[in-house]
């Protein structure tokens, strides 16, 4: 997939502001990368759309064996298609223990998505994902990279 030039800028300045205070306490923290895929499902008022309910279908990595799922609402559609989202994500189950994000992110009218999650509860740190979302089917193949320090 060809990637457009704002989802790479978009992901540059996203990297660049990824470093948290959770990275200070490096001995309790633990690198975080790999892939999940997931179903993303439309929400509407009427015909207007104002969010998306997402669903974890598998992962590898650190996050393989948690069951994800997230919520987004629409802050704002851009000229060029773009959609501008916030919302928050919980992890469940895993080695990791249970933790929930806040997020931030924009989809392409293209189908490209890029995501900065800070860590909230359950842990702190930061999770960036990034990646293609078919518009058809609203699959998602994703990949992330992070840290997650535990006891937050």
């Amino acid at each position: 997939m060809r990637k457009s030039p704002w989802f790479l800028g978009g992901l540059a300045a996203l990297l660049l502001f990824a470093p948290s205070a959770a990275q200070d306490a490096a001995e309790s923290c633990t690198s975080l990368a790999g892939t999940i895929d997931a179903v993303s499902v439309p929400r509407l008022e009427g015909e207007a759309l104002v969010g998306f309910d997402v669903t974890g279908t598998g992962a590898t990595g650190p996050l393989a064996d948690m069951e994800v799922t997230a919520r987004f609402d629409v802050e704002r559609f851009l000229a060029d298609g773009s959609v501008v989202i916030t919302g928050s994500h919980r992890f469940a189950g895993g080695a990791l223990g249970d933790f929930a994000s806040r997020d931030q992110g924009m989809t392409s009218a293209t189908g490209a998505v890029v995501n900065r999650m800070e860590l909230t509860e359950g842990a702190s740190g930061f999770l960036i994902t990034h990646g293609p979302i078919d518009l058809e089917t609203g699959t998602l193949s994703l990949e992330y990279l992070g840290v997650h320090c535990a006891g937050a």
